[in-house]
């Protein structure tokens, strides 16, 4: 059989299972165990699994940040997603993130906003009101959630990027 090369990859990483929230329907929420990787493990999976998408002729690859948990949780992960993002940046790999949004953490969203290589931050909001919020995931961070967006917005102007994701 022959083998076709893929025109784009998006590589889902979870660098972390822990999560702040008690989301009510969370599909993730039975199975952890707090567990993250530490930045070395982060690294060599980054470089095992960009290599294998070079080996399967991948012309696009997206590595996407994502659960099962909250990449942003820890100064440790966000740290090892730093150091992740700055990997995949050389090799010319677009990155995204996937977070509830509930850190206050300006130099984090300041570094992600920095790399031309970061898309997009895709927060997941839940619901549109506090209190529908606070009554979905267990906790009252609705206005913190909103404050990360507003930095990330203002961290992405900062670097006259600004126009990124505007739909034209």
């Amino acid at each position: 059989h022959q083998q076709v090369p893929l025109p784009l990859s998006i590589i889902q990483l979870g660098p972390t299972d822990a999560c702040n929230l008690n989301c009510k329907n969370c599909f993730s929420a039975t199975i952890r165990n707090r567990a993250s990787m530490g930045e070395d493990v982060l690294l060599r999976t980054i470089d095992d699994l960009l290599l294998t998408a070079r080996l399967a002729e991948t012309k696009t690859c997206l590595l996407a940040w994502h659960g099962p948990g909250e990449p942003g949780i820890t100064v440790e992960t966000r740290r090892s997603i730093i150091a992740g993002l700055a990997r995949s940046s050389r090799l010319g790999v677009a990155n995204r993130i996937v977070t509830n949004g509930t850190y206050d953490d300006p130099a984090f969203i300041e570094e992600l906003a920095r790399d031309p290589y970061f898309r997009l931050m895709w927060v997941s909001m839940k619901t549109g009101m506090p209190d529908a919020y606070r009554v979905h995931t267990g906790r009252d961070l609705f206005y913190a959630m909103l404050k990360t967006m507003e930095a990330m917005a203002n961290a992405r102007a900062k670097f006259g990027r600004e126009d990124d994701l505007v739909l034209k």
